[in-house]
């Protein structure tokens, strides 16, 4: 399945010295994938029945992701099933990075992607799911 991203205003366009800053590409909803996602065990405990879908936040250029959080939403397309545990100890993070590295996900933007690229097919993301390592 072929993905692009929607256009996001470019590094630095909001920094000292632009005319007018760029307004930020409104985020990409995917009302279906959410409802599909919400319905998945968690990716970090494998708990059933109390899961959350939750927008992984932190920016990267590698995968042409802006940061995210407070008033600015995250794409649909970076969300992975967690508990509501775990959904609000990610919330808490200070690093978020960091978070879901110590819970055994070392990439988590990769894991959104791939589940996107599933979405809809329960049996593909549940496989994929438990490819995960638990710590």
């Amino acid at each position: 399945m072929a993905f692009t991203l929607p256009n996001h205003a470019p590094i630095g366009s909001l920094l000292k010295g632009d005319k007018k800053p760029r307004k930020q590409a409104r985020a990409v909803k995917d009302d279906s994938h959410r409802k599909f996602v919400s319905g998945l065990p968690c990716i970090v405990s494998g708990v059933e029945g109390r899961t959350q879908v939750a927008h992984v936040r932190f920016a990267s250029a590698e995968y042409g992701k802006p940061i995210t959080g407070g008033s600015m939403k995250a794409d649909d397309v970076w969300v992975l099933p967690l508990s509501v545990e775990m959904h609000d100890e990610q919330h808490r993070a200070g690093d978020e990075l960091a978070w879901w590295i110590s819970k055994g996900i070392e990439d988590p933007l990769r894991l959104c992607l791939r589940l996107y690229s599933v979405s809809g097919d329960e049996i593909s993301a549940r496989k994929l799911i438990g490819t995960v390592e638990r710590r």
